[in-house]
């Protein structure tokens, strides 16, 4: 594993587990270092933080007396919320990150010009927008072809969407492939900081976009090493994006009286792993699976995920943030998630969250293990209900998101290369 993760972060010779952890943390892979490094490195507490697990980042940090310790803990603090106790640490340091970040936290508000989705639903995981808009700290202009939004046209004019003697503190497009983006944005006079997910999906038509950003933001460690291979701009991994949607029902409580549900495109060539998640589900003996292809209204899905023991979340990348599994999980559902998941950051197999492989016919026997010890599943699952509510808790996850972007469009950069 580390031979090849080394070759992804451009390393010759091979390096030591501990050389490998510092390369990837210095190098933006926050969550393959959360996940590998070692308890007594503060590299391990301050990657947490940063892949938006704050609580228990803070907790740690303050023990370790490495000035870099001291950087982290101020960007998670900021990262949390907490100004006062950022300005507070980042004040003392001789570090232009630290300088160039004080300066925007201390401005009453910060400006983004922006291209998020347009589509403000109180029902979607992807609701950065609607968070921003209530987050008093930013003012968002956001760029798209909705009417209430700075109007987007093709090959539109950058320079058209701000004020030249107040320009932008940074701008921000999340997902880089969902937009209709100037082509002339690499002469904004700020950080130009892009979200991306489906590149491999669009990559003949992403491709050329994803080298245009000053910094490139993923959710975790296999998107992280896709990027590093297609870009030469810096790669980060934050873990938090996306959200619990803001009407989330309150617990339902109900007999679970379906073994499993799965639900969304099971059967399209498009997803050939789902193909063998599907067989090794319907090989599991007496499982009572309930099956829908296709996508229901949120407040009847949200009474079959409460009807259900358990509920699996096989995103296309595995380690990616997968937003129908913290669905899933804050419904109280048991939820089965790839050994290489993100969410397992934040809630572990006692918070029921479990993970699989689909080599072996793992899937089959993590079930297995689930349903024969049901009820200490359970009981888990209801502490990571509780756990996953609060950390994508739609306002917190956003404003979090919008304040990692914040320092990574602090970064002291090179001159920007011109495409």
């Amino acid at each position: 594993r580390s031979p090849a993760r080394a070759e992804k972060h451009g390393c010759r010779a091979p390096m030591t587990p501990q050389s490998l952890l510092t390369r990837c943390f210095d190098q933006g892979d926050y969550h393959y270092v959360a996940i590998n490094g070692a308890d007594s490195d503060w590299r391990t507490h301050a990657a947490l933080g940063m892949c938006g697990n704050t609580i228990p980042a803070l907790a740690r940090l303050p023990g370790f007396d490495a000035p870099e310790a001291r950087f982290y803990e101020g960007v998670i603090r900021w990262i949390d919320g907490d100004e006062a106790g950022a300005i507070r640490l980042l004040e003392p340091l001789d570090n232009p990150h630290a300088g160039n970040l004080l300066r925007l936290i201390r401005k009453p508000r910060i400006s983004i010009l922006s291209q998020l989705s347009w589509y403000r639903s109180s029902t979607s995981p992807h609701n950065v927008l609607l968070a921003a808009e209530r987050d008093p700290k930013f003012e968002i202009r956001n760029i798209s072809f909705a009417p209430d939004d700075l109007p987007n046209r093709p090959d539109a004019d950058i320079h058209d969407y701000y004020d030249p003697d107040n320009p932008p503190d940074l701008y921000l497009s999340e997902m880089i492939e969902w937009h209709v983006i100037p082509p002339n944005i690499q002469e904004l006079p700020c950080s130009i900081i892009g979200q991306t997910a489906d590149y491999d999906m669009h990559i003949q038509a992403v491709y050329p976009w994803l080298q245009v950003f000053d910094e490139i933001v993923v959710t975790d460690s296999t998107e992280y090493a896709d990027l590093r291979g297609l870009v030469d701009v810096p790669v980060s991994t934050f873990s938090k994006p996306y959200s619990l949607p803001p009407d989330l029902p309150d617990p339902i409580d109900c007999e679970t009286d379906i073994d499993l549900v799965i639900t969304g495109s099971l059967y399209n060539s498009y997803y050939p792993d789902k193909a063998d998640m599907m067989r090794q589900l319907l090989e599991s003996k007496d499982l009572q699976p309930f099956f829908y292809n296709g996508f229901f209204q949120a407040g009847v899905y949200y009474q079959l995920l409460a009807r259900s023991k358990l509920s699996v979340a096989l995103t296309r990348h595995l380690g990616a943030t997968p937003t129908r599994g913290f669905e899933a999980l804050a419904m109280g559902t048991v939820l089965l998630v790839p050994e290489e998941s993100c969410l397992r950051l934040f809630a572990g197999d006692n918070d029921g969250v479990v993970p699989f492989s689909l080599a072996g016919n793992g899937l089959q026997k993590a079930i297995e293990t689930v349903m024969t010890d049901r009820k200490r599943y359970a009981e888990g699952a209801r502490r990571g209900m509780a756990i996953v509510r609060r950390e994508f808790d739609s306002q917190r996850a956003s404003s979090q998101y919008l304040r990692i972007v914040t320092f990574y469009a602090a970064r002291p950069r090179n001159p920007r290369r011109q495409l």
